[in-house]
């Protein structure tokens, strides 16, 4: 079907000034995808291990960053002691705990960071939910990049436990996130990872 606009209608509407069947059918359509990639996003970065023990945690309106840190770390050791127990029942547990993580490729680094949000620098802790797209590779540490006071580059890690498909917050203690101005030089400066064959 051509619709000819004379110029005079608004946009989704034809030339007798009427709603296009066609715009109120995309629009539909558009809303249904909206819909469906927000509810992919959701399910692809399900709350992870951390997330899901810390956040229940900060209750009150007055709690002190060294109470935060130290919910943090019991939370990372939680999560830690999971994941290798998960993979100590899959029988792939002894090779994890002996393995010697290598970076990753750039390629792979990329999509690994594509594939994860933002990091967050907060209370001189550093936290990232690492989503591993990577079907054949565990990841184990992750390197980040800060600066100190003086400007220098700090660079500082944290180890984790990152089953492929999986998702987890690395978490780096002690990281310095400076004036707010610095915040802007914090990046990830690698990630390692074991093969699973």
């Amino acid at each position: 079907m051509v619709v000819f606009v004379d110029g005079r209608a608004k946009p989704g509407q034809d030339a007798s000034g009427r709603t296009s069947c066609y715009s109120v059918r995309a629009l539909a359509l558009f809303t249904i995808a909206l819909f469906a990639l927000f509810e992919t996003a959701h399910s692809a970065f399900a709350e992870t291990c951390f997330n899901a023990c810390f956040r229940p945690k900060l209750v009150g309106t007055d709690i002190e960053d060294s109470r935060i840190r130290a919910i943090m770390r019991s939370c990372r050791d939680t999560c830690e002691e999971d994941a290798q127990r998960r993979f100590s029942l899959s029988g792939r547990g002894e090779k994890l705990l002996n393995c010697m993580p290598t970076p990753l490729s750039q390629e792979e680094f990329r999509r690994v960071r594509s594939a994860s949000p933002s990091f967050v620098a907060f209370a001189n802790t550093f936290t990232w939910d690492v989503h591993n797209v990577l079907p054949d590779k565990v990841i184990k540490r992750v390197e980040a990049i800060t600066q100190n006071l003086e400007l220098e580059d700090l660079v500082l890690g944290g180890g984790v436990t990152i089953a492929p498909g999986e998702a987890e917050t690395v978490f780096i203690p002690a990281f310095f996130d400076g004036y707010p101005q610095m915040r802007v030089s914090t990046r990830i400066k690698a990630i390692y990872a074991c093969p699973l064959n």
